[in-house]
C-alpha cells in the first residue's frame, strides 16, 4: 500500500518536472483559408507545364502565408521559366526559412537546383553613376544590388545576349551588349554612365527647345499665304484694268471689290510672316550658338524694326 501511494504521489511531480524541462513548441501561425486552394492550383499549373501561372499562384500563397515551401515553389517555377536570377533568390530564401522548413530530401533537391541555376547566370559589376541614372536590361528597368548608383552595384544576368542601357534624367543614354556564358563572377560591365554638369544640361535643354523653330515655321507659312493673296489681288486688278471697252461693270465689279482686300491682306501677311520668320530664325540660331562656346547671336526689337546681332 505504501509503495502504491508513493508512486501515485510522485507521478505529478515527475510530470511537472518533465514539463519544466521540455515545454511544448510554440504554435505555428494558422494557414489562411485561401492558402490550401492556392497551393493546389499552383501544383496543378506546375504539373501542366504552365510555369508563369504556377509562379503567380505560389507568390499569392506566399503573400498570404510566407514559408519555405512557397519559396521553393516560386524558385522551381522561376527556374523552368528561365528567370534564373529570381530562381536563385527564391531557392536561397527557401533554404534559410524556418517557417514550414524543408525536409532533408527537399533541401537536397533545392540545393542541386540552386547549383544548376548559378551555373546559368553571370554576376556583373555596374559602375557608380549620378543619382538620376537608371539601368535597364533588355528594356526592363532593373535595380542593381548594393548602394548603386552612389557606389558600384551588381546584377545577375542569364546566359545569352543582353542589352544594357544607362539613362539619366535628361534622356541621355549609354549602352552596351553583353554575352553571358554562365558562371561569371563580378565581371565588369564595359559602359560609362552618362555624365555632365548642370550648365551643360541647361544648354542641351535650351538647344532642343522647339519654340523658335515653330515661330519661324509659322512666319514662313504666313509669307507664303501673303504672297498668294497679294498675287491673286494684283491679278484681279490687272484683269479689271485690261477689260475691253464696253465690258459691263456688273461682270467685273466683284473682282474690283475684292482686289484691295486680297492685296491688303497679302501685304499684312507678308509683313507679319517675315517678322515672325526673322525672329524665330534668330531666336533658334541664338539658342543653338549659346549652347556652345562658339559664335552667338540674338535678336533685339527696336522702335523702327528688328536688329539681329551676334559674335562670330
Amino acid at each position: 500500500m505504501l509503495a502504491v501511494v508513493s508512486c501515485l504521489a510522485a507521478s505529478p511531480a515527475a510530470a511537472q518536472s518533465e514539463g519544466a524541462i521540455a515545454p511544448p513548441p510554440p504554435a505555428e501561425r494558422a494557414e489562411p483559408p485561401e492558402y490550401a486552394a492556392l497551393i493546389d492550383g499552383a501544383l496543378t499549373e506546375f504539373q501542366a507545364g504552365r510555369w508563369t501561372e504556377a509562379r503567380a499562384l505560389f507568390e499569392r500563397a506566399h503573400a498570404s502565408f510566407p514559408n519555405a515551401r512557397t519559396q521553393r515553389g516560386i524558385g522551381m517555377a522561376s527556374f523552368e521559366m528561365g528567370d534564373y536570377g529570381a530562381a536563385i533568390a527564391a531557392l536561397e530564401a527557401a533554404l534559410a526559412s524556418e517557417v514550414r522548413p524543408l525536409t532533408e530530401e527537399q533541401r537536397t533537391q533545392v540545393g542541386a537546383l540552386l547549383e544548376r541555376a548559378r551555373a546559368l547566370v553571370g554576376r556583373f559589376v555596374v559602375p557608380p553613376a549620378a543619382s538620376d541614372v537608371r539601368l535597364s536590361v533588355d528594356g526592363v528597368v532593373t535595380r542593381p544590388d548594393g548602394a548603386w548608383p552612389a557606389a558600384q552595384g551588381h546584377v545577375l544576368l542569364s546566359v545569352g545576349t543582353h542589352e544594357i542601357v544607362l539613362r539619366d534624367g535628361d534622356g541621355r543614354t549609354a549602352r552596351t551588349r553583353i554575352v553571358v556564358h554562365g558562371g561569371e563572377v563580378d565581371a565588369p560591365i564595359d559602359v560609362t554612365p552618362p555624365q555632365g554638369n548642370e550648365a551643360e544640361r541647361e544648354h542641351e535643354s535650351q538647344a532642343s527647345e522647339p519654340t523658335p523653330w515653330i515661330v519661324a515655321g509659322v512666319g514662313a507659312a504666313l509669307v507664303i499665304v501673303g504672297g498668294v493673296l497679294y498675287g491673286v489681288g494684283a491679278s484681279d486688278i490687272a484683269h479689271v484694268n485690261s477689260s475691253p471697252s464696253g465690258t459691263e461693270w456688273s461682270s467685273v465689279s466683284g473682282v474690283y471689290d475684292r482686289a484691295p482686300i486680297l492685296t491688303g491682306t497679302g501685304i499684312a501677311s507678308l509683313i507679319a510672316g517675315g517678322a515672325a520668320a526673322i525672329v524665330g530664325l534668330g531666336w533658334g540660331l541664338g539658342v543653338a550658338m549659346s549652347s556652345s562656346s562658339g559664335p552667338s547671336a540674338h535678336v533685339r526689337l527696336l522702335p523702327t524694326g528688328l536688329a539681329l546681332e551676334g559674335t562670330f
